[in-house]
């Protein structure tokens, strides 16, 4: 991120900016984390296992990984504020926005596939 040099120096002094610089970057991890995991696992899908169950657990267990991550995420940047004159800082907020959206629509798919595995099982 651009504007991260500037919250480091100011968490060298602040308290405050320490802990918006350190929850940011937890929430980008968390982000981070859920599409990884829903890459292994489309990817184990796809080669290692042709079982419904195996497919539904897995749908499942992404569907909470995308929603948690949406909900952890979501729930730090909605009190974020757009700056006037931090043009670096209102890009990464909308783009956090974006990302929001996109974590809610991989777990609906993930919730999507689960229906499917689960209709195949019965």
């Amino acid at each position: 991120m651009r504007y991260e040099e500037k919250m480091e120096k100011a968490a060298k002094y602040s308290n405050e900016a320490d802990r918006q610089l350190y929850k940011t970057r937890t929430t980008q991890g968390a982000a981070v984390i859920a599409c990884i995991t829903s890459t292994v696992s489309a990817a184990c899908l796809m080669f290692l296992s042709s079982r419904a169950s195996t497919g539904a657990a897995l749908a499942v267990v992404n569907v909470a990984a995308c929603l948690g991550a949406r909900i952890y995420v979501s729930n730090f940047w909605k009190g974020a504020a757009r700056v006037p004159f931090a043009n670096s800082y209102n890009d990464a907020s909308r783009d956090t926005d974006k990302t929001i959206v996109w974590l809610g629509g991989l777990a609906g798919t993930w919730a999507g596939y689960a229906c499917y595995r689960a209709l195949l099982r019965a």
